[in-house]
């Protein structure tokens, strides 16, 4: 390893301390105050099993990230940075880092039971709603009335006028509301069937 290397190798490694620190306040651990020698050895023993820097990095922002919210279970602060790293070597559950590292880390793994139920309700809340949109029948606004299935397809029923507008006599209204607005539709219908027959 030449000077430079080592020189590069020593920045890296501050860096990451200086992530864990800036992070302390977020997550509510312990800042280092130096990069300690186990802090040293567990970091240059990440980088030999082949991860890179910012794989570290993002893995600490991501602990501290569920630390911090309380949609997430995880809690404990107590690691220092050798622990965070090396934590987790002899069981089979894998190293504690790699939960947290940014192509493997997923929040809902961490919700607390409250808020996976939540999620699980507002998804069976929106599937059921969605099913109930897609098996409606089409709104027919003129009752027992086929509707043409393209512009430039030929008009083959007959075109009959309505019947005449329901009676209004001395300002009240002897037909219901409902039936003027059917008649009203249906001249509608008339019109726009006329038109699409002489264009």
């Amino acid at each position: 390893m030449t000077d430079q290397d080592r020189v590069n190798r020593e920045q890296n490694e501050i860096s990451v301390l200086q992530v864990w620190n800036e992070q302390a306040k977020i997550g509510r651990w312990k800042p280092h105050k130096s990069l300690l020698p186990d802090a040293v050895q567990a970091i240059r023993q990440t980088i030999r099993e082949g991860w890179d820097y910012d794989a570290i990095k993002g893995a600490i922002r991501n602990f501290a990230f569920v630390l911090s919210d309380n949609r997430f279970y995880f809690k404990y602060s107590g690691w220092s940075l050798s622990q965070f790293l090396s934590r987790g070597k002899k069981d089979d559950k894998g190293k504690r880092w790699l939960w947290f590292h940014p192509e493997y880390f997923s929040e809902e793994k961490w919700y607390t039971n409250q808020i996976k139920q939540q999620i699980t309700l507002k998804r069976e809340t929106d599937l059921s709603r969605e099913k109930r949109l897609n098996s409606r029948p089409a709104l027919n606004l003129v009752p027992n009335a086929p509707a043409a299935k393209s512009i430039s397809e030929p008009i083959s029923e007959p075109i009959s006028e309505p019947k005449e507008m329901p009676a209004i006599k001395f300002g009240f209204r002897d037909a219901g509301q409902r039936e003027i607005d059917e008649y009203k539709q249906q001249m509608r219908r008339v019109q726009m069937l006329k038109a699409m027959k002489n264009g």
